[in-house]
């Protein structure tokens, strides 16, 4: 209900005749316990499970995972170090931000990474050392993502959706009308998890608690997505 809903601790409280500090208690200590009980349903898929949800493309290309980050509005810290390290230029607001890859066939989430700082953007994150997945791919696996992780191909592969442009060549046209409803899944796995309106409200909660709610939620979405794909291997 809470994940789902997001109701402060006062209604929630109410429902089940307990006070709001008991509420938050309850959510602090349960909370640890629910993402270690799900995370089995997180983890980092082998090599024959990637191949088969590849996404091979007209032009020859192995498309294993799909990228992109997503940012959600905090509450104004209160700290003036803590506000720029937290406002996002991007969103002009104060914001955490998580990074997470899926499948580009089922939109299963193969990877979801820790909630940092708004301040940085989609590719100072990738670049922490924790993130890097294309140190975790063989190198005939290419990643996807949108234009802003077009570095990527200086290390591994990668191939990314070009701006509109007048100036586009018809390949690259045509590349992009391939690539744009592979990039879709991501978006409309990111727009699954939102459904928790934890993850669409504005943050209250202690931001300490961001990446256990974000991972948790990513588990429940693959549990559903394990019932019902959003795509078809077919397709």
């Amino acid at each position: 209900m809470w994940l789902r809903h997001y109701m402060c601790g006062s209604i929630i409280g109410w429902i089940f005749s307990i006070s709001a500090s008991t509420v938050t208690r309850c959510i602090r200590k349960y909370l640890p316990f629910l993402h270690k009980a799900l995370s089995y349903l997180l983890p980092w898929p082998s090599i024959g499970e990637r191949n088969f949800g590849a996404k091979h493309l007209s032009t020859g290309e192995k498309i294993s995972i799909i990228i992109d980050c997503t940012e959600q509005a905090i509450l104004k810290p209160g700290n003036k170090l803590k506000e720029q390290a937290h406002f996002s230029g991007k969103k002009k607001c104060h914001t955490m931000i998580c990074l997470a890859a899926c499948c580009p066939t089922t939109g299963k989430i193969y990877y979801v990474s820790d909630s940092y700082n708004g301040a940085k953007n989609d590719p100072a994150v990738y670049n922490l050392p924790e993130v890097l997945l294309h140190k975790r791919l063989q190198y005939d696996e290419w990643i996807c993502g949108d234009p802003a992780f077009a570095f990527i191909s200086n290390h591994h592969p990668c191939i990314t959706t070009s701006p509109p442009k007048p100036t586009i060549s018809k390949e690259k046209a045509k590349l992009n009308a391939e690539l744009i409803p592979i990039r879709l899944v991501i978006e409309n796995v990111f727009g699954q998890m939102k459904k928790f309106q934890i993850l669409r409200q504005q943050f209250r909660h202690n931001i300490k608690l961001h990446h256990l709610i974000f991972k948790t939620v990513a588990c429940l979405i693959n549990l559903k997505i394990k019932k019902t794909p959003l795509r078809s291997i077919i397709d």
